[in-house]
C-alpha cells in the first residue's frame, strides 16, 4: 500500500507526517516502526497524523519510533501548523502552556488562505509575539540558555568536526533574541 507523506523537522525533532483528515486506513503503530529506522527507511523519530476532529478542523496524533502514542510534541505542533498553512488551512488563534516544565504551543485553524509568515512567525507563532505571550517569554528564555550552553559546548571540539552545527545553533540563537526583541516593544517589532 502506498501513503503519501510529507517528511519535516522543528528544531531537530523529524516527523513523518501523513494527512487523515479523510480517516486512517493503516496501523498508525505499526506504520511509525517500519518507517523510522534511520538508515533503513525513511527514518525519523516517529509519524504524525493531521487527522480531522470533532473539536477544532484538525489535531494531530504522534507516534514514537518504537510505535507508543505520544502525548504531544511542540515542535511537531509547529509542523503540523505550517502543514496545514501550506495546504490551504489559517491559523486564526495560538497559545501556550507550560506544564511540568515542557512548553506547548496550540493553534486553531480553518480554511482559508493566509498572509505568508516570516521565519520567526513560524518557529515561535505570529499570534504568540504579537500578544506578547508571557509563556512564550518564559520559554525564549530558557531556549536561549540551552542554546547558548550548547553553543559554548560546540566552540570547544574540533572546528571542522561541528562547523555546521555550530551555524545552526548560531542562526537558531539569533532568531530567539530576535523574538525576545520583537516581543519588548512594538516599534522593534516593525523593525524585525
Amino acid at each position: 500500500m502506498k501513503i503519501p507523506f510529507t517528511k519535516m523537522q522543528g528544531i531537530g525533532n523529524d516527523y513523518i507526517y501523513v494527512n487523515c483528515m479523510s480517516g486512517e486506513y493503516f496501523d498508525p503503530a505499526e506504520l511509525s516502526v517500519k518507517m523510522s529506522p534511520r538508515h533503513m527507511s525513511v527514518g525519523a523519530d516517529g509519524l504524525v497524523l493531521i487527522c480531522s476532529s470533532d473539536t477544532a478542523d484538525a489535531k494531530m496524533r504522534m507516534f514514537n519510533a518504537d510505535g507508543s502514542e505520544g502525548r504531544m510534541c511542540g515542535n511537531a505542533i509547529r509542523c503540523v501548523g505550517k502543514y496545514l498553512y501550506e495546504n490551504d488551512y489559517v491559523i486564526t488563534a495560538e497559545k501556550m502552556v507550560c506544564e511540568e516544565e515542557k512548553y506547548y504551543p496550540m493553534m486553531h485553524v480553518q480554511h482559508g488562505h493566509m498572509e505568508e509568515l516570516a521565519d520567526i512567525e513560524w518557529k515561535y507563532g505570529a499570534f504568540l509575539l504579537k500578544e506578547k505571550n508571557p509563556v512564550l517569554g518564559s520559554f525564549l528564555k530558557k531556549e536561549e540558555t540551552t542554546l547558548t550552553g550548547v553553543l559554548q559546548n560546540l566552540r570547544q571540539q574540533p572546528k571542522e568536526r561541528v562547523k555546521e552545527r555550530i551555524l545552526e545553533i548560531e542562526a537558531l540563537l539569533a532568531l530567539n533574541r530576535k523574538a525576545q526583541k520583537w516581543m519588548k516593544t512594538e516599534e522593534e517589532c516593525e523593525k524585525a
